[in-house]
């Protein structure tokens, strides 16, 4: 036991030309320190690494089935009456009706994800819910249930303020406009002649492509089914509903109708989904059932038949057979996305390298032509960015960096940085511009239409790069040092970054910081400083770190929110980098404090708020992996330092 000085080091950077202040301002604190000890943190990280191994598939790898909220479950029982497979699915109805009414919050709503920091839901999860209760019989006019949820939609403004992708599924039953819902342009479709400068695909993200195609053919045809009263949603509108209209003379022909089928066949995967993802499946279901009863004589019948049979499969799959994942709205596969991190996180931890090969094994068997790793299933078109860094980095964590798999990651890697110095997910340069963004303007709501360079990315990316032995002494190409300008043109003025994948600025910096000092950044230098000062502020009286999803939107929540193990590991990994300069023993030592007094207490570690992102002020998402690997990372990284 010792008594230690401690400051904490504050530099004042002027917004305009970015220097040194003059002055230094020293917070002095004495600290009574007690340094955590040794045996309990070595034994809930053996207690978490044999947690770990023992939920390993096939010894070589690891499933935790990533949600975005049983509203889509909802969604899906509401289709499956309008595609006529309401009695082949195996949706159980009861479950999912036990699901919602327990869930439902006092005010009427429901929140897509768990989000500890929000006491009200959404409104299109919401609507989504209400939906398939009146489907399953509650009635609007005396269920308490559902008049609490229509009295909290009509108080954020109705259907009409719901997000443009409800809008799509509103129309299909009559419960919306067409004409009031924004035109897609067929000819971002072509791949011929003039206008194949416009080819969405080779602009947009690649999640947005595949749920794209199927938009532009409802709205181009106004797919449009009365189901009865039972399906109707007119007591949802704020103002009067008006009844849809049909498509003008001067409308879609045949020609273009079979375009976007032929579109959407082409980018079918092997495990039957369109472009990897649950919503544009069963998007294309219902394209493909509108094209067959307006062309019964197609010559395209068996080619949709055979597709759209295995398309149900897939998004039965996912949606109620995936375990724990079941009827939380798992929407795509990412396996590869949860080995990664585990992997990488039994390396870090020490765990016998003998028992990791078959994982290395498992990479190189669905390692890609191009060097790429991709995030799950039906994803192998499109290689990840952040899996294959990871990846990369847990093979070099235990001496792999010449083995062929990681040498041609890295090849792959280096080839997607982006002109900006930056890494996005899926693609290069796909940042997008203002004539893409008034094409795409119809989703804004929706999703993000581009893939641009983000900061936790590229931390984790030159991360991998680091491990491998690859940093700005060395870097012949300058790649590195582009990749260090780009994270530090994206700080803000207070020292934060701003992460895409995660929530948020603790993410970003939990990334940023690892990859800086592992490629050899100086930490000492101003702006490494005014990072390290902004996310200091933001640590919890229990030690931990957390963040609320309305930080995208609100200032007020950066770096603020109820804590989780996730989110307190990030800003550990942070700490942990700069421990030696910045003299930051207690932050450390309550980061580590909460996340060991947690594991003890319930033995394991959970999220119990959402720490993913989906699309930014739009959808989130909840990664039971992370809770399970970040804080052994950090964990096991603190025991080393």
């Amino acid at each position: 036991d010792v008594y230690k000085i401690q400051y904490q080091r504050r530099v004042h950077g002027d917004s305009m030309n970015k220097i040194f202040a003059n002055t230094i301002t020293f917070s002095l604190l004495l600290c009574f320190i007690t340094c955590f000890p040794k045996e309990r943190v070595e034994k809930v990280i053996e207690s978490a690494k044999r947690e770990l191994m023992t939920q390993q598939k096939d010894s070589s790898h690891w499933i935790y089935p990533a949600y975005l909220g049983t509203n889509f479950i909802s969604q899906y029982y509401v289709v499956n009456h309008l595609i006529k497979h309401e009695n082949k699915t195996s949706l159980d109805g009861r479950l999912l009706k036990e699901l919602l009414l327990k869930n439902q919050l006092l005010d009427g709503s429901w929140k897509q994800v768990p989000e500890l920091n929000k006491d009200e839901g959404e409104i299109d999860t919401t609507i989504y819910n209400y939906w398939a209760l009146k489907v399953m019989g509650e009635d609007p006019n005396s269920s308490a249930v559902m008049q609490k949820a229509r009295a909290f939609i009509l108080k954020k403004g109705g259907l009409e303020a719901a997000q443009t992708m409800t809008k799509f599924w509103l129309a299909m039953f009559g419960n919306y406009d067409w004409d009031d819902i924004g035109y897609i342009p067929l000819f971002i479709f072509h791949r011929e002649g003039l206008m194949s400068l416009f080819f969405a695909k080779n602009f947009v993200a690649q999640w947005v492509y595949p749920h794209l195609i199927p938009m532009a053919y409802t709205r181009s045809t106004h797919v449009t089914h009365n189901l009865g009263n039972t399906f109707s949603l007119n007591e949802l509108h704020k103002k009067k509903a008006m009844p849809g209209t049909k498509p003008g003379c001067f409308g879609p022909t045949r020609s273009d109708h079979e375009r976007m089928i032929e579109r959407m066949l082409e980018i079918q995967q092997p495990m039957g989904s369109f472009g990897a993802y649950t919503v544009s499946s069963l998007f294309s279901i219902v394209c493909f059932k509108d094209f067959l009863s307006r062309y019964p004589d197609t010559n395209y019948r068996a080619r949709i038949e055979s597709a759209t049979e295995k398309a149900y499969t897939f998004i039965e799959w996912l949606y109620l057979k995936t375990g724990e994942g079941a009827y939380k709205g798992v929407l795509d596969d990412g396996r590869f996305w949860d080995t990664a991190l585990t992997a990488l996180a039994l390396a870090e931890s020490k765990e016998d390298v003998q028992k990791l090969f078959q994982t290395v094994e498992y990479f190189s068997k669905f390692q890609q032509p191009n060097g790429g790793i991709p995030y799950g299933l039906d994803f192998e078109y499109a290689p990840d960015t952040d899996d294959t860094a990871l990846a990369v980095t847990f093979m070099c964590k235990i001496g792999l960096k010449d083995n062929a798999t990681v040498k041609r990651a890295l090849a792959w890697l280096k080839s997607m940085q982006n002109s900006d110095g930056g890494w996005a997910a899926f693609d290069r340069n796909r940042g997008g511009n203002w004539i893409l963004s008034w094409l795409t303007s119809v989703f804004a709501n929706s999703a993000e239409a581009f893939d641009p360079s983000c900061v936790d990315l590229t931390g984790h990316i030159i991360e991998a790069f680091g491990t491998c032995g690859i940093n700005i002494a060395n870097d012949k190409d300058g790649f590195i040092k582009d990749a260090i300008n780009y994270i530090k043109k994206q700080q803000a003025n207070d020292g934060k970054w701003e992460a895409r994948w995660g929530l948020n600025y603790i993410y970003a910096a939990g990334a940023a910081l690892p990859g800086l000092k592992r490629v050899g950044v100086n930490v000492k230098e101003s702006w490494i400083a005014k990072g390290i000062d902004w996310i200091v502020t933001r640590q919890n009286t229990d030690g931990g770190f957390g963040e609320s999803t309305l930080s995208y939107a609100d200032e007020k929540w950066a770096g603020r929110g109820v804590s989780t193990p996730s989110q307190t590991a990030w800003a550990l990994l942070a700490f942990l980098e700069v421990r030696d300069v910045y003299h930051l023993e207690t932050a450390i030592e309550r980061a580590v404090s909460y996340l060991i007094t947690l594991y003890e207490k319930n033995s394991t570690w959970i999220d119990e708020s959402s720490v993913g992102t989906g699309h930014r002020k739009i959808l989130y998402m909840q990664y039971p992996a992370y809770s399970h690997t970040f804080p052994l990372i950090a964990l096991a990284r603190y025991l080393k330092m």
